[in-house]
């Protein structure tokens, strides 16, 4: 409704001549009671205005109506009577998410996953995290996820989201290489230290959290390797440290 508004508006102030103050707004639904009679809102006199209100449809029946808006000039000439259509539905209740059931490369099922995570806090909007135990993973490149979510008070499932280009990474972490670096400031805003004190590491990579490469750099030994992110956007990067004949090291951090 806001996005409408604001057109409309900007329509009344391209007819009504520069040296006008917009001094008054009507507005009606489905009939129109003459010019002067709609239910009025209050508008500080400017010639141009950005100017948002709420209409209420309380009263009104199930399904479509018109909402008719005009403004008035500081001449007490209105403008032309702009009309909007928009629907009322019939408010069913929230509901809200409870569970969630999930299965790699074979669904099961709609309510016949035995993976199932139960929501401690149900809620009917909101961005749910959950965890996945390692040995669920397949040893397969071609790995398919199946996920769908369990609504309440009704107790029915959502659609069935398939999630097909899963890339799965499993990372050794060599507590050796940890030891022997040191990473600062965290979180950071132009740049980060990375201090090596083993001379066994090869590069070090920084990717976002799609696993994108966005900078990759040999690592010095015995040094502390500056690393400049004032380039990058602000969010969370993954910093690798690449080791020739060890597991590779990855830590967070955070650019602000």
């Amino acid at each position: 409704m806001k996005k409408h508004i604001l057109y409309n508006i900007f329509i009344v102030i391209s007819v009504l001549s520069q040296s006008q103050n917009v001094v008054r707004m009507e507005y009606f639904i489905d009939t129109d009671p003459g010019y002067g009679n709609g239910i009025s809102n209050a508008i500080s006199p400017a010639p141009d205005i950005d100017f948002t209100f709420n209409v209420d449809a309380s009263g009104l029946t199930i399904g479509y109506h018109n909402l008719y808006s005009r403004f008035l000039d500081s001449n007490l000439s209105w403008s032309q009577t702009m009309r909007y259509q928009f629907e009322v539905i019939k408010n069913e209740g929230l509901s809200y998410v409870v569970s969630l059931e999930w299965a790699f490369n074979e669904d099961q099922g709609i309510g016949n996953c035995d993976s199932v995570v139960i929501f401690n806090s149900p809620s009917p909007d909101s961005s749910f995290t959950f965890n996945l135990p390692v040995d669920a993973f397949p040893n397969a490149i071609d790995t398919v996820l199946y996920l769908r979510v369990k609504n309440s008070p009704e107790l029915a499932w959502s659609h069935t989201a398939i999630i097909s280009d899963l890339e799965i990474i499993f990372v050794s972490i060599d507590q050796s290489i940890i030891s022997e670096i040191n990473i600062f400031p965290n979180p950071a805003v132009d740049k980060i230290n990375i201090i090596n004190n083993n001379t066994a590491l090869n590069d070090y990579i920084i990717m976002d959290v799609y696993g994108n490469i966005l900078i990759k750099q040999q690592i010095q030994a015995n040094a502390n390797n500056i690393v400049k992110i004032s380039q990058l956007p602000a969010g969370v990067y993954l910093l690798t440290i690449v080791g020739s004949n060890s597991p590779n090291s990855i830590t967070k951090f955070v650019k602000l």
